[in-house]
């Protein structure tokens, strides 16, 4: 276990006891303004700069001044360790993490961890825990920050990560892994890198995710090609011009008086539907003669059209022998083409939503 606090002896404060995690010994530190950060066992080994998110201390810091900019002199203060030596800081300066800047960082030479302190975020952010990590958040519009994986009991965030995000946009940085990872879900994603299992992804928003689309895989999924646009206007100026019929059933369960299917007949001019329920599909014929001799008399015009879906029902010698007799022209519709006879089915849609 290894302690690190930040000290001015020119500051007088209230005393602090901090009890330690190897013993129940109460440590007395009085007149000394201190940041506190616990370390496990960490791999610093790297060229990257890893920065750790410390709820224990007071001012955020960096061993090397590099990674700052607007580097200004102030009185030295001194940073005590675990073992009681002393670090001095005799700079500080400001730390872009990607889109996160932060001021005041102190600069302590020979420090081991560059420390990101929770307490001494802007007021305008709010950080989330769980068990990935934790992500620093825009309290206005909710944008992510920052994100610090959880790595050997350590908050951490890479410096490379968040450069990286900063030359490419969200959205195209959660595509590439998505196309990565072989098409995979992109809440799936988002749930690897917040383990830890892939990098580059800490800014994508929750919005980023909702708004994803991948063309590929909806083309992929699709059964068949969309049917063509049909133009608002392209509706019959006269009654029974064109009426769409189709039947549904059977139902697993029949009706009070025994049918099992219906038919429906939709008029392309007036939209007047009309169902007649039947206990077989051989009673469609004799329906649609009904259906027919109705709506002529009490309209005054002719059925001069029919559409179907080509199905056995309407399809017979004597269906073709009674349309001939009528002078109506039936139009078939080719088979599994629903689209092209998509206004009856609109209709079977609305009326078992309704059941």
């Amino acid at each position: 276990m290894h302690r690190q606090y930040l000290t001015n002896p020119t500051d007088s404060t209230s005393i602090a006891n901090i009890a330690s995690n190897k013993s129940d010994t109460i440590i007395d530190y009085s007149s000394d303004a201190r940041a506190f950060n616990a370390n496990t066992n960490f791999d610093t080994s790297t060229a990257d700069p890893i920065f750790i998110v410390d709820s224990g201390a007071s001012h955020h810091m960096v061993a090397d001044k590099k990674l700052l900019t607007s580097l200004q002199s102030i009185p030295t203060k001194q940073v005590v360790i675990g073992d009681g030596s002393r670090l001095e800081c005799k700079q500080q300066g400001d730390l872009q993490l990607g889109k996160l800047l932060l001021h005041g960082v102190l600069v302590v030479p020979g420090l081991d961890r560059n420390l990101i302190s929770v307490g001494n975020t802007p007021h305008t952010t709010k950080w989330e825990f769980d068990k990935h990590g934790a992500t620093l958040r825009n309290n206005n519009n909710g944008d992510n920050l920052l994100t610090a994986h959880l790595r050997a009991g350590l908050y951490s965030v890479k410096a490379s990560q968040l450069a990286f995000a900063l030359t490419a946009s969200t959205a195209d940085l959660l595509h590439d892994w998505h196309l990565r990872l072989g098409h995979l879900n992109v809440k799936d994603v988002m749930r690897l890198s917040r383990a830890g299992r892939i990098e580059g992804l800490s800014q994508v928003s929750g919005k980023d995710v909702n708004d994803f689309i991948c063309n590929s895989c909806i083309l992929g999924k699709g059964k068949r090609l969309p049917a063509p646009s049909i133009p608002i206007d392209n509706r019959s100026q006269q009654p029974l011009s064109i009426v769409h019929i189709d039947l549904w059933g059977p139902a697993t369960t029949p009706s009070i008086g025994g049918c099992r299917y219906f038919l429906t007949c939709y008029d392309d001019c007036t939209r007047k539907i009309h169902l007649s329920f039947l206990k077989q599909k051989s009673d469609a014929f004799t329906a649609m003669m009904t259906y027919i001799a109705r709506v002529e008399r009490q309209l005054s015009c002719k059925v001069k059209s029919i559409r179907s879906d080509n199905g056995g029902e309407f399809n017979s010698a004597a269906w073709n022998t009674y349309m001939q007799s009528r002078g109506i022209e039936h139009v078939k519709v080719p088979p599994a083409a629903h689209a092209q006879n998509g206004r009856v089915e609109r209709v079977h849609l609305t009326i078992l939503n309704g059941v």
